[in-house]
């Protein structure tokens, strides 16, 4: 990929974060990755093409995220290193995941591009995590891994001194292992 647009593509998260679609300027975009207008459209065709762009590019890392084995861990111990392993990465993507939940909140879903073009992808990695955590009580969980996601996401958009106040140790660790233990409660391995 060509180093300007990758550059504009790691900028671009924290302005729309920060701002929104509707109240990020193509300026600022310009501005916070150092290049022309004229070179978002070329790179993008426009702001609502990097808009897309980052979005993709938000669910293309998730995504890519590798899965340890989990297979010879308890099934409890399982889901505990899978909430953790999620969680770490969406502290990584966090102006990705704010730009996700400022879109989410502005308009009340995902943009249908992004459903139509990332939801399948979406469904077949958490049907193979399933598969690899072999959960002893089959059941339909979708209610409990969709409240568990928005827990997640919540905490991963947290400034860490928002948290600490509510916390005895490192954050993230005790916001992990806190999420873990949700996770192990709501699948009913306790």
């Amino acid at each position: 990929m060509h180093a300007t647009r990758t550059h504009i593509l790691q900028t671009a998260p924290a302005i729309f974060a920060s701002h929104g679609f509707a109240g990020a300027s193509t300026r600022q975009l310009a501005a916070a990755a150092e290049v022309n207008i004229a070179t978002i459209a070329y790179h993008f065709g426009g702001k609502q093409g990097l808009y897309e762009a980052v979005l993709d590019a938000v669910y293309e890392r998730i995504l890519a995220t590798p899965i340890p084995n989990l297979t010879s861990a308890s099934p409890a111990e399982r889901v505990r290193t899978l909430v953790a392993l999620v969680y770490a990465k969406a502290r990584e993507e966090r102006d990705g995941i704010r730009v996700l939940l400022r879109h989410v909140m502005s308009h009340g879903s995902l943009p249908r591009t992004v459903q139509d073009k990332w939801t399948p992808h979406t469904l077949a990695k958490v049907g193979e995590i399933f598969e690899q955590l072999e959960l002893p009580n089959a059941g339909d969980h979708r209610l409990d891994i969709l409240s568990l996601n928005h827990l997640i996401a919540r905490y991963a958009v947290s400034e860490e001194a928002d948290i600490k106040p509510f916390v005895q140790g490192d954050p993230h660790t005790d916001i992990a292992n806190h999420l873990g233990d949700l996770a192990v409660k709501l699948l009913k391995l306790h």
